[in-house]
C-alpha cells in the first residue's frame, strides 16, 4: 500500500513537472511572439508619426509661402511657359522667357529654386538660383538677384547641399535672356563665334526669400505642378 502511495506521489509529481516544462516553453514563445508583434506596432506606429509630421511640415511650408505670395502680390503665372504641348516639354524662346518673367502684370514672381552660389561686387551681394522648373524643361532659367545683407546671412546659416537647400523667392526680375558665349578666333578680323545654348539667366532683387530645405512638390507636370497646391492660391 506505502509503494503505490509512492509511486501514485511520483506520477503526480512527474506530471506537474512535464507540465510545468511545458507551459514555460509555450508562455516563452507566446513571450518571444508578443515582444516581436509590439516591436512591429511600435515601429508601425513611429513611421505613421513621421508620417504625419512630415505632412505637417510640408502644409505648414505651404502656408507660409502661401503668405509671401500675398504679402507681395507675386505672380505664379509665369510658369505657363512650361507647359507641356503636343506631349513634349517645351523648347523655349528668349520673347517668351522675357515677356514671363519680366512683364508679370508689373507684379514681383515667385519660384521655387535652389542656390548655387552667392557672390559679392563693390560691398553688393547677388545670390545665384536655379529654378527649380527648370529640371522638368528642355531650358534651364537661373537668375543672378542683389540681396541685402541680412538675406544672405539667413542664406549662410542655412548651408546645405542639393537637394536639401531649397528656397521660395519672391523676386522683381529686371531683365532676362539667352547665355550665348563668343569666341574671338582672328584679332586682326575680329571674327567672333557665338555660340547658342537652352540657358537663360534672369537679373533683378530679391524682395523675399524662405527656406524650404527638401519641400517640392511630388508632380511635375501632372496632378501637381512644381508649385503644388499654390497654383489657385491666387491670380
Amino acid at each position: 500500500m506505502k509503494n503505490a502511495v509512492v509511486r501514485i506521489v511520483t506520477v503526480v509529481v512527474v506530471l506537474a513537472a512535464g507540465y510545468w516544462i511545458v507551459s514555460g516553453i509555450i508562455s516563452g514563445r507566446r513571450t518571444e511572439a508578443e515582444k516581436k508583434e509590439l516591436e512591429v506596432e511600435k515601429q508601425q506606429s513611429e513611421a505613421k508619426k513621421q508620417e504625419l509630421e512630415e505632412v505637417e511640415k510640408r502644409l505648414q511650408i505651404e502656408k507660409s509661402i502661401k503668405g509671401m505670395i500675398a504679402k507681395h502680390n507675386a505672380s505664379t503665372d509665369w510658369r505657363k511657359i512650361f507647359n507641356v504641348k503636343d506631349g513634349s516639354l517645351n523648347l523655349l524662346y528668349s520673347v517668351e522667357v522675357q515677356d514671363a518673367l519680366t512683364d508679370a502684370y508689373d507684379r514681383p514672381i515667385m519660384f521655387l529654386a535652389f542656390i548655387s552660389d552667392v557672390t559679392r561686387e563693390s560691398d553688393e551681394y547677388y545670390v545665384h538660383f536655379y529654378f527649380l522648373e527648370s529640371l522638368y524643361s528642355m531650358s534651364d532659367i537661373s537668375s543672378i538677384l542683389h540681396c541685402t545683407q541680412d538675406q544672405v546671412n539667413e542664406i549662410m546659416l542655412n548651408q546645405r547641399g542639393f537637394p536639401e537647400s531649397n528656397y521660395a523667392v519672391i523676386a522683381k526680375i529686371s531683365s532676362a535672356k539667352k547665355a550665348t558665349f563668343g569666341l574671338s578666333c582672328d584679332e586682326d578680323q575680329e571674327v567672333y563665334i557665338t555660340l547658342f545654348s537652352n540657358s537663360f539667366i534672369a537679373r533683378g532683387r530679391c524682395l523675399d526669400l524662405l527656406f524650404v530645405g527638401d519641400y517640392k512638390p511630388e508632380d511635375s507636370h501632372g496632378a501637381k505642378d512644381v508649385l503644388g497646391t499654390l497654383t489657385n492660391y491666387q491670380d
